[in-house]
């Protein structure tokens, strides 16, 4: 099983993280935020929502150590569940 399967069948789907994933889908990419780096001193812009490969890419390239996209809710949705080893009901599944 693909491992972007696996996370939203095993871990997104039972814990309800509707915005967690690997690649946003077009509805929801504005949301990204930008993403900037220094050229020469100075501050510029890099990537928006609009060209990145997380909206634009080839949506092939899976990582369980990064990769992933989610909001605050959602990640601490994850570590409540996961620091007290809760039950799904414990979870608000």
């Amino acid at each position: 099983m693909p491992l972007d399967k696996f996370f939203q069948e095993r871990i997104f789907g039972p814990l309800k993280m509707v915005d967690s994933g690997f690649f946003p889908p077009a509805e929801k990419a504005a949301r990204l935020a930008p993403v900037y780096g220094y050229e020469k001193g100075k501050l510029t812009l890099r990537e928006n929502s609009a060209k990145t490969d997380y909206t634009q890419g080839p949506r092939k390239c899976f990582s369980g150590g990064a990769g992933v996209l989610s909001t605050t809710g959602d990640d601490a949705r994850f570590l409540r569940c996961y620091s007290t080893k809760a039950s799904r009901a414990a979870c608000d599944c």
